[in-house]
C-alpha cells in the first residue's frame, strides 16, 4: 500500500489519492466508450434479428397454405 499522508508540496491532498482519482477517471471514460461500442453491436445484432424474422416468415410464409 502506499503512504497517505498529505502531499509535502503543500498540496494538502495525498499524491496517492491523485493518482487513483486519475486512473478511476480513466477507467470510467474507458468503460463508457465500451458502453457506446457494445450499444452500437447491440443495434446491430437487433437489426439481424429483425431481418432473419422478416426473412423466416417471408420463407415460411410461402410454404405454408394461404387461408
Amino acid at each position: 500500500g502506499g503512504d497517505l499522508r498529505e502531499n509535502p508540496a503543500g498540496g494538502g491532498v495525498p499524491e496517492d489519492l491523485e493518482l487513483l482519482a486519475r486512473v478511476l477517471t480513466r477507467s470510467l471514460s474507458d468503460l463508457q466508450r465500451e458502453k457506446s461500442e457494445l450499444e452500437l453491436l447491440r443495434a446491430g445484432f437487433e437489426a439481424n434479428v429483425r431481418a432473419y424474422e422478416e426473412r423466416a416468415r417471408t420463407i415460411y410464409g410461402r410454404e405454408s397454405p394461404q387461408p
